[in-house]
């Protein structure tokens, strides 16, 4: 699964954030987890799956008196009802309502150092680590040039509950 998500330097960048992250993989079952930062005002777009669009158009829905919307389960049914269907690039969009999320509210995560600077974070198989860069990067085999200069290598950051 990769996400993309843009903001200030400190939106969603806490060592709380980065923990939740990390427990991505076993929470939803993906082998693999990937979030990236970008710049403020930057990626806008179908990209933009962090949830921008979905709460605009609720916001524009009530404010107009198209809908009622008080709980997170009022807006899965908003979104499946008039959000599936997409009129951009995007084929389809898919929405999932989990209806109780298990937490254990003792979870503390060591903190993550130059914690603003980061731009992707990335899980891997269930591992109680995250892998962080101050660049996004991804492999892809149909460019024709790849200067591996520029590439950074991941940092390893455990996240062992303290």
């Amino acid at each position: 699964m990769h996400e993309f998500t843009d903001g200030c330097a400190a939106q969603y960048k806490s060592r709380h954030c980065f923990g939740d992250i990390s427990q991505t993989c076993k929470d939803f079952g993906y082998s693999n987890f990937t979030r990236n930062y970008f710049e403020t005002a930057h990626a806008k777009g179908p990209q933009d799956a962090a949830g921008g669009l979905l709460k605009r158009q609720a916001d524009i829905a009530v404010l107009s008196g198209r809908a009622t919307i008080q709980n997170a389960f009022d807006l899965y049914n908003f979104d499946v009802m008039n959000m599936t269907q997409t009129k951009s690039v995007c084929k389809r969009r898919l929405f999932r309502f989990v209806e109780t999320i298990p937490r254990d509210k003792s979870i503390s995560y060591k903190p993550v150092s130059n914690i603003k600077l980061v731009h992707q974070v990335v899980v891997r198989d269930n591992r109680d680590e995250i892998l962080i860069r101050e660049l996004s990067c991804f492999l892809v085999t149909n460019v024709a040039v790849i200067s591996m200069k520029n590439v950074k290598t991941f940092q390893t950051q455990g996240v062992l509950r303290t």
